[in-house]
This record gives C-alpha cells, structure tokens and sequence, in this order.
C-alpha cells in the first residue's frame, strides 16, 4: 500500500511537472501572437480609446445626494402606511430609482468590466441576487413563517444596499476626477440626505 502511495505522489508530481510547463508553452506561444497583435495599428489605437474614457461629470455626482432626497420625500407617504403592499411598492420605486444611477455610473466604465454584459443587465443581476439572498435569511424558521412584512424588511434592505453601491462607484469613479471632487463632502451629504421628519 505505501508502495503504490509512494509512486502515486510521484505521478502527480510528473502530471504537475507536465501541466505547468506545458501551460508555460502555451502561455510563451500566446505572448508572443499578444506582441504582434499589440504591434498592429488597430490595437494600439483601441488602447488610446480606451485610456480617453469618458469621465462623469462632478456636477452630475454632485446632484445625486438631491435626487435621493426627492425620490425619498416622494415614496414617504407610502412607507408611511403601514399597509404591506404600498410600503414594499414604496421600496420598489426607491430600488428602480438607485438602480438608474447605478446603470448610470456604469456607463463610465469600461464595458470590459460587465462580463459581456450591458451595464442594465449586470447591475440587474447583482440586484437579484440581493433579493434572493435577503428572501434566504430574513425568515431563519422557514419561507413563509415570518409574514407579510419580511417583503418590506427584504425591500428594504436590498435598497439600503444599492445605496452602498452608489458610494462605492462614486468613491472609484472620484478618484479620476481629481481635486475637482470631494468625496468625503459628497458622502455626508449622501448619507444625511433624508426627507425632514424621518429618523
């Protein structure tokens, strides 16, 4: 039994040996054809393209912390019903409307970023995903045993979310527009942003 144990860690060691340096080949063959593709007029000039990316403007970012604080003072009333459905419709509105400016922000990325996606479609993914992680964990004792108001806490968690994600594109999109943008000043105002009256 050790015998073969023995000569089985030295096969693998000979399937590993060969599986490297035949991926090494490989990948020396494929930097070679990448320096000839690299070397063509058409690359070079889809670099240049994308070095110029198009950048958001700090005037749009800057208007963001308003547009929250309209769409919110807009859906209060319903959130403020206590009626299920009108409150997780409420949350649904303030979901399409984060999710604008996610699909918006995306935009400015490279398209290389969204896995042969548009920017519509990934951002629409990740937000079912939210949904259905939210649906898995928010009732421990089973679908169903929580009621009716575990769609508003899943709503509104899903919301409170994609509002994390905005800053998150925010803050790496900032970062190419240099001084002309305040990050930190923009959060406050992101985060305190509320509808007077609300906690």
């Amino acid at each position: 039994m050790l015998y073969l144990l023995s000569n089985s860690r030295y096969l693998v060691i000979a399937l590993l040996s060969l599986l490297f340096f035949g991926c090494e080949t490989s990948s020396m063959k494929k930097g070679t054809e990448s320096k000839k593709i690299e070397s063509q007029p058409e690359f070079q000039l889809a670099i240049a393209e994308e070095s110029q990316r198009k950048l958001p403007s700090v005037a749009y970012i800057n208007s963001l912390p308003a547009f929250r604080l309209a769409v919110l003072e807009q859906i209060q009333p319903m959130l403020h019903t206590g009626i299920t459905s009108k409150m997780v419709q409420g949350n649904y509105d303030y979901i399409e409307a984060l999710t604008s400016i996610l699909v918006t922000l995306a935009s400015y990325y490279s398209p290389e970023h969204f896995e042969d996606q548009t920017p519509q479609e990934f951002v629409s993914d990740i937000i079912d995903c939210r949904f259905r992680w939210y649906y898995a964990i928010v009732e421990p004792d089973g679908p169903g045993i929580g009621g009716t108001i575990v769609k508003v806490l899943r709503s509104a968690r899903v919301a409170s979310d994609i509002e994390i994600m905005v800053e998150d594109m925010v803050f790496y999109l900032g970062i190419d527009l240099g001084d002309n943008f305040d990050f930190e000043a923009w959060q406050k105002s992101w985060r305190n942003n509320t509808p007077e009256g609300t906690d």
